[in-house]
């Protein structure tokens, strides 16, 4: 067997293999968010009244540009929203930031970021923008501790909350 045939052979289960994990991967994902959001699953989190899911989006630097692990996230997002059993509601989505710089900018900076995910996820399902209402609460609602890196990158997260509202169109 010639060596290129050799490589073929090695490399092809591998990437099968691989990509075979990724997929998994995505799809556990798919479900995670699926379950976090939807109002029959009885194990929502402690203090927590709705179906609600925290997601730790990257943006840009002082933007809010999507990167590309944020949209593959939020097209599972997407895909998630679209199951018959989550998109007949009605979606708050929260931008938070930690206390890094000036509280007016960082209230406008998760207001922007929040906006963004609306934008981004009406444009690729094909809901309705009235589904959903983007809020910035700047560094107002700390997840964690503001003294540290690790809990200020906490704190930077968008957070999706199923109203439990169902949205009526033509209202």
């Amino acid at each position: 067997m010639a060596k290129s045939s050799w490589v073929s052979f090695l490399i092809l289960p591998a990437v099968l293999f691989f990509s075979d994990a990724i997929f998994a991967q995505d799809e556990t994902t798919l479900q995670q968010y699926m379950k976090a959001l939807n109002p029959g699953v009885t194990n929502v989190a402690i203090g927590v009244s709705k179906p609600t899911l925290t997601m730790h989006l990257e943006f840009k630097y002082n933007s809010a540009e999507l990167t590309p692990e944020t949209i593959n996230q939020l097209n599972t997002l997407s895909k998630a929203l679209l199951d018959q059993a989550l998109r007949k509601y009605i979606y708050i989505v929260e931008g938070h930031t930690c206390n890094q710089g000036n509280k007016q900018y960082n209230l406008d900076l998760s207001q922007k970021r929040a906006q963004e995910v609306v934008d981004y996820v009406v444009k690729t399902t094909g809901l309705s923008k009235e589904q959903f209402q983007a809020k910035g609460y700047g560094a107002s609602k700390p997840f964690a501790s503001n003294d540290n890196e690790d809990g200020r990158q906490k704190n930077r997260r968008v957070v999706i909350i199923n109203s439990l509202n169902e949205f009526k169109a033509g209202k």
